[in-house]
């Protein structure tokens, strides 16, 4: 299992390194800051995971299955959802122990679909926070 910190570097990394995989055209920096307030890192009991929020008004979030089977596994279907915040400056915080040390950041929810041939799972979450796209 990846403790908090070190997954949220990796969801950061992996946001970085999707963008690169882009045109040039686009710009980096910028794309990485149109996304980032869609990504979710999810909380479990043994492990840390991301996803991504597909549809706000209907507040579900997509994730590979392989993220969320060992939960599903031991009988669990809740999911902890959390989404990215900015400091005073406007900068994204990136460091975990600033979310799990405040519960009003982390979002409840459950996998409501799972497919495991496609390694996709979807979570319904019960809200979604203002500035999440």
């Amino acid at each position: 299992p990846m403790p908090p910190r070190p997954a949220f570097a990796c969801a950061a990394a992996a946001l970085a390194v999707a963008a690169a995989a882009l045109p040039p055209a686009r710009g980096d920096a910028k794309l990485y800051r149109k996304v980032a307030p869609s990504t979710v890192l999810f909380l479990f009991k043994s492990t840390v995971g991301s996803g991504v929020l597909i549809d706000a008004d209907k507040k579900i979030v997509a994730t590979a299955a392989h993220v969320v089977d060992g939960e599903l596994r031991n009988g669990g279907v809740a999911v902890k959802a959390i989404f990215p915040s900015k400091d005073a400056a406007g900068r994204l915080v990136t460091d975990a122990g600033f979310y799990t040390k405040r519960p009003e950041h982390v979002v409840p929810g459950a996998v409501v679909y799972l497919n495991r041939a496609k390694d996709l799972a979807l979570g319904k979450l019960a809200q979604v926070p203002a500035g999440a796209a």
